[in-house]
């Protein structure tokens, strides 16, 4: 951890924490407190699972002030607070359906393939995904090498598309890594691109398409539900580059399809078995949508990459003209109200820039928001201990009407804690920040 002290008086809020991030607004502000509450917890997130005991005795909904209920009891050593009633899922009618997947008909399955027409059934699902998984890949693969080929043909330069096949693997076993808040959860159903396996047993949630919960014998409804929830609601925290993060829950009726929408909520279709072309149809969009995301990704996040010796992946984000390579996610919340993602490039400090990354869905018609207050309060000076927002953009998300995306780009400039001359100002510091916390 890094705090920072202005020259002059230091006031209560004048802190930096987690690779130089200085900030007054109140999601910000939350996340310095839960790096404090959890640095020293391995692999935990904002909140660390009480007892069984305790547990029994958690509210049913959550209140102001009061810790969040802890969802998935049989999972309780895994997961972190839910924050979502499952009553909030909202089913929708097939049509709606095939309209958040794709605005156009033009992208309509063939016939199911005779060695596919077995595989519809609970235990059988992988198999039927991964066979319409590649049926998609083999026919996009044929598109993409014939505009190649146009192109070249014509003179034209463009990098070969990627065309790597997605894979669903059962990954109840293993715990996939990378996730912003350290949780352990584990989803039974995983989708991620074939050179995105890591050992061909888990993968990154950073790089997750997909994540999933396959029912099993003896336990609730609700209680499988809520699983399939909770890995949707992880996975819209991992993705700061989706709008809309992709679900699903197989049952032995049939298989519930789930949309994570940013600043929404869950939709919710559930389809059964049979008819077969019913589900295959439905199947066949749904899949075809992890592989071009389209309106379900943020088109301001430009390149995902991802360091396999340091495990570390990083994004290329545009705010209006501008690009901001090398920021990585370091905080993420609430992704079916704010959704807020913090994001930071420490080694931009030197260079004065933009060095945080701040996204986070707002309602619509606000007086105010944050880049018009920043600017407003550093007009006409600089005002140390508030942030300063050195650029902005709006984005109006095609699936969240009610919230616009706000991107900010913030620039720290205070001093190292280390920079303060005696141990007395330094303790008197240290005792305004940690009051303010």
């Amino acid at each position: 951890m890094r705090l920072t002290v202005w020259e002059g008086q230091v006031k209560l809020r004048t802190f930096q924490v987690a690779l130089g991030v200085t900030c007054v607004t109140c999601d910000v502000f939350t996340f310095a407190q839960t790096t404090m509450a959890s640095s020293n917890l391995q692999e935990s997130g904002r909140h660390t699972p009480p007892p069984a005991s305790a547990a029994k005795s958690a509210p049913a909904k959550s209140s102001p002030g009061k810790v969040p209920p802890y969802f998935i009891p049989h999972k309780r050593d895994q997961v972190q607070a839910f924050d979502y009633d499952i009553q909030e899922l909202k089913p929708i009618s097939r049509e709606k359906f095939l309209k958040y997947l794709y605005p156009n008909n033009a992208l309509l399955p063939p016939e199911i393939p005779a060695e596919l027409r077995d595989f519809f059934s609970i235990d059988d699902f992988l198999s039927l995904a991964n066979g319409v998984a590649k049926l998609i890949q083999e026919k996009r693969e044929y598109h993409l090498l014939c505009i190649y080929l146009f192109l070249t043909t014509h003179h034209f330069s463009l990098d070969r598309p990627n065309d790597d096949l997605l894979m669903f693997k059962d990954t109840g076993n293993s715990i996939p890594r990378g996730h912003v808040t350290g949780t352990k959860c584990r989803p039974d159903i995983t989708a991620a691109f074939k050179e995105d396996w890591i050992e061909d047993q888990y993968s990154d949630w950073r790089l997750m398409r997909l994540a999933g919960e396959k029912a099993s014998k003896g336990k609730p409804l609700d209680t499988q539900t809520k699983n399939a929830a909770t890995y949707l609601y992880y996975l819209l925290m991992a993705r700061p580059d989706f709008l809309v993060a992709q679900g699903l829950l197989t049952t032995s009726n049939g298989v519930t399809f789930l949309l994570g929408i940013g600043g929404v909520g869950i939709k919710q279709l559930e389809v059964q078995w049979e008819p077969k072309e019913n589900l295959f149809e439905l199947l066949y969009a749904f899949i075809y949508r992890l592989y071009e995301p389209s309106h379900f990704a943020d088109s301001s996040y430009m390149e995902t990459e991802f360091n396999e010796e340091t495990s570390e992946v990083t994004y290329t984000v545009r705010i209006q003209t501008k690009e901001y390579p090398g920021f990585r996610a370091i905080h993420a919340r609430n992704p079916f109200m704010t959704r807020t993602h913090v994001l930071s490039n420490p080694s931009r400090v030197r260079e004065g820039s933009v060095t945080v990354l701040k996204d986070q869905l707002c309602r619509t018609g606000r007086r105010f928001d944050e880049w018009t207050i920043l600017t407003k309060i550093h007009q006409q000076r600089r005002v140390p201990g508030v942030v300063e927002a050195v650029v902005g953009d709006i984005i109006k998300p095609p699936l969240s009407p009610e919230r616009e995306k706000h991107l900010l780009g913030l620039r720290q400039t205070g001093s190292p804690f280390r920079s303060i001359p005696t141990a007395k100002k330094m303790l008197e510091t240290l005792f305004d920040l940690l009051e303010g916390i």
